[in-house]
């Protein structure tokens, strides 16, 4: 891939196909043939109101699954929703020498934050820690970079409903049979050494991430074809139908800046191994990281933290903070006092909670606790791999687990009501009938234990199950210091003891325990928290508890090859319910995200999977 001349790179182009792809998104008239999934703004109706009728029309004419806003409790939030600001009063730019330069704070305010109500910063510069106990800072390619929002995406997800939404890509065209789509890029978007972005960084971070790292929930890209029509027009042909591909777009593909990693770390050769030394990736040389966000990272020491710096040249408006530090911590008991002490300002993450039993100790320190429905969901993961497990191969084994778990117990006691008891494997937001979901585990210790009889399973002399003379015994991990996790596991034990099953558990940090469950799999049972819904069952040997069913993987593959939203909502209510027959594992409970932040940070709203959407606007006092 060469690299671009100065010249090229400085200009912008106005094409028939972005004239178009604005007029969609500003509310003008476009052919089935050409639907454009938009919503940039101009819609007079705040988003967290639409109505799920509303949602079944856009993705008909998108051929987008429709979100179950219906199913989804509100949000507590910072503060009262506002009349989004329209984006057609965006004046149309022509080309980059006669864009008029904006103002950064009009700019940032001007920004449709959907529907949210954005205070004015009454003070500029300071500094907010965001705490965190994961140990995210072990590779700043694969992991930190990713994990702190430092790269942006071409789509990001709605705060609430979790709609793919235009983003670094201001909006896209899908053809009839959902395997032609393309994409328009924002223009103005600059990276933070002032070069633009265009179609070619596009490019090299789509083969990046289809090519160099490869995750079981990042599959290659797949694209048959990827050609720059322009430098801010992408066109990508499938060879079947990408029915998810801008919600797909939102989750992983971050975008990186091919006028530096193209030479340094070629994608022919490149593997994530031969990567994983590169000074861009160890921290040894930050002059790699070069990003389209609102900070730049200028400092990143081990396990401890990464210190980012305010990029005055973002796109949405130059950030109010000076500095934001991501700082890890070894045990989120500690949380409390810090944040009572002003030794961090902010907890919780895409992936981590505060813990509901410390609210009012929170609270009564002067912090504000925030919540928002949690997408996540806690599960009970046994590996049914026969020569590593074979506990769990038999269906009525791991129907019996659940059965004898109390799950609105749980609820009740470890999220002190924080949460609702999980029906099925996926995310609250995903478009499904949930009335239609007939296969249910009430708790019924009595029926757990017929069906163990049934599997052979029977009481031993000293209170635990018996097969063959081998006991019903266990080992299952659990992240250490995740107290909502650790305790759940607690409770649980004891539930499953009462029916003759026993069960250890044994703590281990997060590193270590992501590569025992999806890489390595050397786990009897895990207990994991999950934020998405089925995360690579199709296959026996790749996915990660070895379940095996061709009936559930064809109808997966006839879900991701269908265009039509009704459709897709039957499918997918018939796949959950096969799933909960199955019970490849246990779904227990939906988690509300919880946050905590002390009373100097504004402009802060809880989002449980886009909680850094208007982190630009972030201000404190002085």
């Amino acid at each position: 891939m060469s690299r671009p001349t100065e010249t090229l790179r400085q200009s912008v182009v106005m094409s028939r196909r972005r004239l178009l792809s604005r007029a969609v998104v500003l509310g003008a008239s476009l052919p089935a043939s050409a639907a454009l999934l938009a919503a940039c703004g101009g819609d007079d109706e705040d988003p967290r109101t639409a109505t799920a009728t509303q949602a079944d029309s856009t993705a008909t004419a998108t051929g987008i699954e429709p979100i179950a806003t219906e199913t989804m409790p509100q949000p507590t939030a910072t503060s009262a929703a506002a009349e989004p600001t329209a984006t057609t009063a965006e004046a149309e730019p022509t080309t980059t020498a006669e864009m008029a330069e904006p103002s950064p704070t009009d700019t940032a305010l001007s920004y449709d934050y959907y529907g949210y109500e954005i205070e004015p910063a009454q003070n500029e510069g300071g500094i907010v820690i965001w705490a965190t106990t994961f140990a995210i800072f072990g590779s700043l390619i694969s992991e930190a970079a990713g994990y702190t929002g430092f790269f942006e995406s071409l789509t990001e997800k709605h705060p609430e409903t979790f709609e793919p939404m235009p983003f670094l890509a201001e909006g896209w065209e899908v053809s009839d049979d959902g395997t032609a789509w393309t994409l328009f890029i924002r223009p103005g978007v600059t990276w933070q050494d002032g070069m633009p972005l265009i179609a070619e960084d596009v490019l090299y971070s789509f083969d990046f991430w289809s090519k160099v790292r490869i995750l079981d929930y990042l599959p290659p890209l797949g694209t048959e074809t990827a050609t720059a029509i322009d430098e801010l027009t992408i066109e990508l042909v499938f060879p079947t139908p990408a029915v998810n591909l801008p919600l797909d777009l939102a989750t992983a593909y971050e975008i990186r800046p091919a006028h530096i990693w193209a030479e340094e770390i070629p994608i022919d050769g490149s593997t994530y191994e031969t990567i994983t030394g590169h000074p861009a990736d160890t921290g040894a040389d930050l002059s790699y990281l070069v990003s389209t966000s609102p900070f730049r990272i200028v400092e990143y020491v081990v396990d401890d933290h990464v210190t980012l710096e305010r990029y005055d040249g973002y796109w949405r408006g130059a950030p109010h903070l000076d500095q934001l530090i991501y700082r890890q911590v070894g045990d989120a008991a500690t949380f409390p006092a810090q944040l009572a002490t002003g030794e961090i300002d902010l907890v919780g993450t895409n992936a981590e909670s505060l813990d509901p039993a410390v609210t009012g100790e929170v609270e009564a320190s002067g912090a504000v606790v925030v919540t928002a429905p949690g997408p996540w969901y806690t599960a009970v993961f046994p590996n049914q791999r026969p020569d590593t497990t074979p506990l769990f191969v038999d269906a009525r084994v791991r129907q019996a687990l659940l059965l004898a778990i109390d799950r609105q117990a749980l609820v009740d006691v470890v999220m002190l009501g924080r949460g609702r008891i999980a029906d099925a494997p996926y995310a609250l937001t995903y478009a499904f009938d949930p009335d239609g979901i007939t296969v249910d585990y009430p708790y019924d210790p009595e029926q757990a234990g017929m069906l163990l009889d049934e599997a052979g399973w029977l009481m031993g002399p000293d209170g635990v199950r018996e097969k063959e003379g081998a006991p019903l015994s266990f080992t299952s991990y659990v992240r250490s210091g995740d107290t909502i996790m650790e305790t759940t596991v607690s409770v649980v034990q004891e539930m499953w003891r009462l029916v003759g099953i026993e069960m250890q558990s044994q703590a281990e940090q997060s590193a270590a325990m992501f590569t025992r469950f999806a890489e390595t799999f050397d786990y009897e049972m895990v207990f994991w928290a999950f934020n998405g819904s089925f995360p690579a069952l199709a296959g026996c040997d790749a996915n990660r508890v070895g379940y095996c069913n061709t009936e559930f993987d064809q109808l997966n593959a006839d879900l991701a090859a269908e265009l039509d939203p009704t459709v897709r909502r039957e499918l997918t209510t018939d796949l959950l319910n096969l799933f909960m027959e199955d019970l490849p594992w246990a779904p227990l409970f939906y988690r509300d995200a919880i946050f905590a932040h002390t009373a100097r940070l504004h402009n802060f709203i809880p989002s449980a999977l886009n909680n850094r959407f208007n982190w630009n606007t972030w201000w404190v006092d002085g």
